[in-house]
């Protein structure tokens, strides 16, 4: 946030799961700068996941569980992009193999509460 020309940190530090998951390779704001989306391609076995947290009382708290990667490899969270009122999430995973070696996927989640 900025305040008075400064920027102002919003809510504490969001670390990685685990050593080399490389969370933070991709993160993704909603309009209102309550909600955020952080991948983490390299998660169990560059499986991947993303995880999606919500700014309450000055902490972020995440939003439903991890959604992870369907298999080794995938680097599920290689991209993420939430919608301006956060309740949609867009993620990739460009080494997922379904549609061939490496063909990648990219799959639209709902928050339903």
């Amino acid at each position: 946030e900025l305040v008075s020309g400064a920027w102002s940190q919003l809510g504490g530090d969001i670390d990685g799961d685990a050593a080399y998951d490389r969370s933070g390779w991709s993160v993704s704001l909603s309009a209102d700068a309550a909600r955020l989306a952080i991948g983490a391609l390299e998660n169990n076995g560059r499986r991947g996941h993303v995880r999606v947290f919500e700014l309450v009382s000055g902490a972020w708290t995440q939003l439903g569980g991890d959604i992870d990667g369907e298999a080794a490899g995938d680097e599920t969270g290689y991209s993420v992009s939430l919608s301006a009122d956060g309740t949609r999430l867009a993620v990739g995973a460009p080494k997922n193999d379904d549609g061939g070696d490496n063909a990648g996927r990219a799959r639209v989640f709902e928050l339903v509460s």
